[in-house]
């Protein structure tokens, strides 16, 4: 079974050291900006929704995980990703529209995304509940689903609880409910890697350097 969480964890927060910078110039950027569109990975929007057409798992999940550059344009994108078969898809589409936020509720596609997370929070995966919790407390707000994200940071899981507690900092300020729970586990977690994701989420919740 994929492990959705660990997987994004280890993703994240992985400093470039600056001696790497000049060796960049090397080879072809990732992303790049066109007088014409923006592309990731040499293709555009288009290109990359085009591929989420695909019968192939993986090829969806790599053109789910591209959107995020293209924000608040790959709305329309996104919400149909969020009814994929793939949990993986769902959760990549649910982390992105979080992450696009206020601009999802003045899309014309406000009402359908909202449903979709609705369902997927509600559910008894774990692997898209968290990112439809975090996607639905940018989108409407942190009062009614941070008690889901609260609720994860004591689950036995390691992945799952690091993956909480990662969401929890991405809301940054707006999660200030969420400090009491995230110090407690900080204090008292039996996992080293947990209690490093309490520690920064704390820390970008109070808007602090992260070490």
């Amino acid at each position: 079974m994929f492990d959705f969480a660990n997987s994004h964890d280890k993703m994240m927060n992985r400093p470039l050291p600056f001696l790497l910078l000049p060796f960049l110039f090397l080879f072809p950027a990732m992303i790049s900006v066109s007088a014409d569109e923006l592309r990731v990975a040499g293709k555009t929007l288009a290109g990359w929704t085009a591929q989420l057409e695909s019968e192939n798992e993986t090829v969806r999940l790599r053109a789910v995980k591209s959107l995020g550059p293209f924000k608040a344009e790959a709305i329309r994108a996104l919400a149909g990703c969020l009814v994929d078969e793939s949990d993986a898809v769902r959760y990549w589409a649910a982390d992105h529209l979080g992450q696009i936020g206020p601009a999802v509720t003045r899309s014309e596609f406000h009402q359908q995304v909202v449903l979709q997370l609705r369902k997927m929070e509600s559910g008894n995966g774990k692997g898209v509940s968290l990112p439809a919790a975090f996607a639905l407390c940018t989108i409407e707000s942190p009062e009614k689903h941070l008690n889901v994200l609260v609720a994860a940071l004591q689950n036995p899981v390691r992945g799952v609880a690091c993956s909480s507690a990662e969401f929890l900092g991405k809301l940054g300020p707006g999660a200030k409910a969420a400090l009491p729970a995230l110090e407690k586990q900080f204090r008292s977690h039996k996992d080293y890697h947990v209690r490093g994701a309490c520690q920064n989420a704390i820390r970008k919740i109070r808007q602090e350097p992260i070490r």
